[in-house]
């Protein structure tokens, strides 16, 4: 044990002084670019509609008598939003329908996102119950020059909000050509933007084309101011600054090459530096010996706009330019000779550094002042050797360039910045080594401890150094969340160094209390230290709420809670004897007065809140796709007894699930909310099974109510037990067989468990076909738990697996004969969709691992922290869970073609389970020699399991939970229908790309496919194609459309909304054509109803 635990203090150290050294690399060597509240003008207002409505079209025409210096804006959309300018989508926000990409999720240009993380490309959108994310709080800027033209113009923006009141926030200059630069401004609030509630065309021309006649629109309404901060990292300047200096060169040199370079002062540390440039030909740009950018080719049209705050310190800096123009035709035919280049090389560039009030100071720009080398030498980037003064030409033209937004540069020196981190690290780890030597041998000789000094040391830092990697994991798990914003404020990696110390300052001044009650404190000197440590711990607490105060941000309920609580901790340390007595008081209490089944109370407890939060509201969001299926085969089965859907297809999948409902229905009404209410009542039975199955496997009744109570509240549990889908009911019977295993094939050979397994592995077979990807993990635990085989007594194993894959065919053949007869070879591919293949090798492990909204990053780190805990302290049940676990998702790797997480889903609790229990054995393990050595009534273990808790709670985003109630993120189709229904007239026909909503209606006329991939989406039946939901017939090209609409005289167009239009280009055709035919009749979130007549 002592020599695994100096190697445990080793680690100890890597792990604080890494946590630490990047703590002091952010704060005092290379600050990262956060975004700040946006100064919006006092003017300003949101602006919106005057009725409710999802969706706002807004814009604003104005005239130019010529072409412009420069234009631009900024704006904020609550909650989706695409901008035009003439016609063009110049950039976009439209993450609607299962928003789990997170705050600002699918913005285009990547450096106006709030931080530098960047999306998992294989993590894709899946249902989860939150409310959507606030993109309001992001603020866009956009270049406005080169797309503005001499005569009319439009600016256009249309916002999509999941409630009835979409906002726009938006403010603009433009600045025309003249002799007097007087601004135009187009912000809302001070200018005319006129608005409507539906998408509008006329004679070919939309909405947001120039010359749309807007004169019926009304004015918008205008709103509040900006009371609500939004957030940018960029600065106003860089697009409304005028553009400085002149074009440069130098004399041509014999190779045709140019090297430029200047000084650059800056007179304090910068919060922000941009520079904007332009250069002719292959260019390399340098401050100070590194490189900012390295682009192969140029052709002077692209002004770049870079931050390069990281690159520069106080005093002279040195900015140095290379360009090599092109080789001339002929190059390779003189190879003895200097290579000939075709033409002089010039270059741009302004740049400045904007002080605290946003005002720009230490200026830069090209000029004569800059100098030239004939040649380069060493060094000649930080300004050695001789140079001559640069060539001056003329002055730039601002409207020839296009923009190019390119963020913080600093986040591609890779080389400078792992350097940088190593060093830091290496400091880190060297404090925090000799800190902890000290801190050993110190409080060895002043609370009489008897151990290495080094173990010691470590051990009372390990409650900071848990500090430390609970605030850098949340860091991480909010990194697409609002609640990033709360570690985006100036100083919050100062506010969590200081977290640090305070937490390293209770645990000496709890250590030293329970010490000193125990009588291990000998010393007179403990007295001194008790206070002094008191009033560290105070002045820690002041200095927080001070910086709080002075940045007055986002920060202040953060601070506050983590000073109340370092405050009254505090304050019971310091009354310790009147604290212990009150403790174990209670604890007597509790163990005199509370009954052995007393758990079960809060089991209940915790049953019933999950129950109410399943049961709340069903009807909050409206059905999806998949609900309308399997309610469409249920009332099927109600009418004929067979699942006979709307379009008289046979739908087989999940038939014990199917006749489960329908089973339910019969006994209390059809509706689409009794149906929901079944997956209600197995979501609620599911918590019941977690905590048994919890407490069976780890054999603790507390951690068994806090998985329970996890589950309770998730997210993605919510929405699938207020869901029609045999996705509930899954898991439930999957959980159940795990438990069926343990017992039956693990723990023991009990016969009576084997044969429920079997009926429950058939049951979860028929509920779902996928499960079979289940089968070959419980079957390797099997293996590697059962032997030795006896055949004579173990043959109803034999049998009992031939059943359940007797079963398993027959359902696959029945499916296949009754349900792909015959096949319709029009998707993009008509291969299984169960077979080998590599197509994505990451997307079923970055789903799990990862999950919307990156929901299960921590629970990961946990999972794979406790695998390296079980591997060394080796526990059969466990291993097996995790062997469950992996090969199943390597087998949904291997063999299921569309990547989605809900595959998963049925063992998403034994990830949870297994994620908390590795945690809670290696907390105890870490923590059990350090608790024995330090004699302090296990400090360590009990700090460690409060920051565990602050951990798991942080991960609950509870407040977009309770938010999805009121502000749901599923499309709304139901309104759509009841419209259609009360407005359609005999003969009317309606085309949708969403055809299984029109199960409730009795049926679609013709089936717009939104996508070729699905299987099985159209069958033959009597010489037509048509779709597997409502019956509708196929249309997949524009002679069908010509026909239908020349012998129709009124046609619905139903669409739901894509996030991107389809990649083929004959597709994306045709979907814009439908998003445009007819006049807009009426729109919702996520979709909406068109009518043509002949006469549009």
């Amino acid at each position: 044990m002592k020599h695994s635990f100096s190697w445990l203090s080793i680690i100890s150290i890597a792990i604080t002084g890494y946590l630490v050294g990047m703590l002091g690399f952010s704060i005092w060597d290379q600050p990262p670019m956060l975004p700040t509240p946006v100064n919006w003008s006092p003017q300003v207002t949101w602006i919106g509609l005057p009725n409710p409505s999802y969706r706002l079209y807004t814009r604003q025409t104005l005239n130019l008598p010529d072409r412009v210096k420069r234009g631009w804006l900024r704006l904020s959309a609550d909650n989706d939003f695409r901008l035009y300018v003439n016609g063009k989508v110049l950039t976009q926000e439209v993450s609607i329908l299962r928003n789990t990409l997170g705050l600002g999720g699918l913005v285009q240009d990547w450096p106006q996102k709030l931080n530098d993380f960047r999306p998992f490309p294989s993590l894709r959108p899946e249902w989860v119950y939150l409310r959507a994310p606030k993109d309001w709080k992001v603020t866009y800027y956009v270049d406005l020059t080169h797309y503005l033209q001499p005569g009319k113009n439009a600016i256009a923006v249309e916002v999509q909000s999941s409630q009835q009141h979409p906002r726009l926030l938006l403010e603009g200059k433009i600045y025309p050509v003249g002799d007097l630069e007087k601004a135009i401004d187009i912000s809302t609030g001070t200018s005319a933007w006129k608005v409507s509630e539906r998408f509008q065309s006329r004679q070919r021309l939309h909405w947001f084309d120039a010359d749309f006649p807007d004169q019926t629109w009304p004015l918008a309404t205008t709103l509040d101011p900006p009371n609500e901060a939004t957030y940018s990292r960029l600065s106003p300047l860089v697009f409304d600054r005028p553009l400085t200096g002149h074009w440069i060169t130098s004399s041509l040199s014999p190779s045709g090459e140019t090297w430029l370079r200047t000084s650059w002062s800056v007179s304090v540390k910068p919060q922000q530096a941009w520079m904007r440039w332009v250069a002719q030909n292959e260019c390399s740009l340098l401050i100070n010996g590194l490189l900012v950018q390295h682009y192969p080719t140029e052709d002077s049209q692209t002004l770049h706009l870079s931050e390069v705050s990281r690159f520069l310190h106080p005093g002279i800096n040195t900015l140095a330019v290379h360009l090599t123009p092109p080789l001339t035709e002929d190059w390779h035919v003189a190879f003895n000779e200097p290579p000939q280049r075709k033409i002089v090389s010039q270059f741009w560039l302004d740049g400045w550094v904007e002080n605290a009030q946003g005002t720009p100071e230490s200026i830069i720009q090209t000029d004569s002042s800059w100098q030239s080398l004939e040649s380069p030498i060493r060094g000649w980037e930080q300004g050695i050797g001789a140079a001559e003064a640069a060539i001056q030409l003329n002055l730039p033209n601002p409207d020839q360039f296009s923009r190019s937004l390119e963020g913080d540069s600093y986040a591609l020196n890779y080389p400078h910045w792992l350097w940088h981190q190593s060093i830091w690290w290496g400091l880190g780890c060297l404090f925090i080594s000799i800190y902890s030597f000290v801190l050993g041998v110190f409080w060895r000789d002043t609370a009489g401890i008897k151990g290495a000094t080094l173990d010691i040391g470590t051990g009372l830092l390990f409650p900071g150094t848990m500090f430390l990697s609970v605030m850098e994991l949340l860091k991480h798990r909010y990194g697409i969340s609002e609640r990033w914003l709360i570690f985006a404020q100036p100083h919050s990696d100062v506010l969590i160094l200081l977290g640090f110390v305070g937490v390293v300052c209770l645990t000496l001044l709890w250590s030293c209390i329970v010490n000193r009650h125990l009588g291990l404190s000998p010393t007179p000197i403990s007295g001194v230290i008790l206070w002094s440590l008191w009033f560290i711990l105070t002045w820690i607490g002041a200095i927080a709420l001070g910086l709080a105060l002075a940045d007055n941000t986002a920060q202040w309920p953060m601070v506050w809670i983590v000073a109340s609580g370092f405050i009254l901790w505090g304050l019971a340390l310091l009354f310790w004897q009147q604290t212990q007595r009150i403790w174990t008081d209670g604890i007597t209490f509790w163990q005199q007065h509370w009954p052995q089944w007393g758990y079960y109370i809060i089991v209940v407890a915790i049953t019933l809140g999950g129950f109410i939060l399943r049961a709340y509201r069903l009807d909050a969001m409206d059905l999806e796709a998949d609900e309308y299926t399997s309610l469409d085969a249920t009332r099927g089965i109600l009418a004929t007894g067979a699942p006979v859907t709307t379009s008289g297809i046979w739908y087989t999948r999940g038939p014990i699930f199917h006749y489960l409902l329908a089973l339910w229905l019969r006994w209390v009404g059809d509706s689409a909310m009794n149906a929901r209410f079944l997956s209600v009542l197995f979501g609620t039975a599911t918590l019941v099974v977690i905590f048994f199955l919890t407490r069976a496997i780890t054999g603790k009744t507390g951690l068994a109510l806090v998985v329970t109570a996890i589950l309770a509240i998730d997210p993605w549990e919510l929405w699938y037990s207020r869901f029609i889908r045999f996705y509930q009911v899954l898991q439930f019977v999957t959980l159940i067989n795990i438990w069926f295993l343990i017992k039956g094939f693990i723990e023991g050979k009990q016969k009576r468990y084997q044969y429920l397994f079997y009926v429950g592995v058939i049951i979860m077979l028929l509920i779902q076909e996928g499960s079979l990807t289940l089968l070959p993990g419980l079957f390797l635990c099997f293996l590697c738990s059962y032997f030795p085989l006896e055949w004579r007594k173990d043959k109803s194993i034999a049998i009992g697996c031939f059943a359940v894959m007797g079963v398993y065919a027959y359902n696959i053949g029945f499916f296949i004969v009754k349900c792909l007869t015959p096949v319709v070879a029009i998707s993009t591919t008509t291969d299984s969709y169960l077979k080998p293949r590599l197509s994505d090798v990451t997307g079923f492990f970055t789903n799990f691992f990862i999950g919307p909204n990156w929901m299960n990053l921590i629970y990961t780190v946990l999972f794979i922290a406790g695998l390296v805990y079980f591997l060394q302290y080796p526990q059969k049940v466990i291993l097996c869970l995790y062997t469950v676990i992996g090969v199943n998702l390597l087998c949904q790797t291997l063999l299921v073609y569309v990547v989605a997480a809900r595959y998963f889903y049925p063992i998403y609790p034994l990830f949870i389970i297994l994620s908390l229990y590795g945690a809670t054995c290696l907390i105890g393990t870490i923590s059990q020699p350090w608790n024995q050595q330090l004699s302090s009534q296990r400090v360590i273990q009990k700090m460690t399991w409060i920051f565990l808790a602050i951990l798991l709670l942080g991960n609950l985003e509870v407040e977009k939970v309770v938010g999805a109630y009121s502000d749901a993120i599923a499309i709304r189709n139901t309104e759509i229908l009841d419209y259609i229904q009360s407005h359609k007239q005999p003969g009317d026909i309606i085309i949708s790309n969403t055809s299984a909503v029109y199960t409730s209606i009795g049926g679609l006329d013709y089936y717009i496919p939104h996508r070729l991939s699905i299987f099985d989406a159209v069958y033959a039946r009597n010489g037509e194609v048509i779709d597997r939901w409502g019956g509708g017939k196929l249309l997949t090209d524009l002679d069908q459309l010509n026909s239908i609409l020349s012998n129709h005289n009124r046609v619905w167009i139903h669409q739901f909304d894509r996030l991107q239009p389809p990649k083929s280009f004959l597709h994306a055709k045709e979907h814009n054509l439908y998003k445009t035919l007819g006049d807009s009749q009426f729109e919702t979130f996520g979709a909406q109803v068109k009518l043509w007549k002949p006469e549009n």
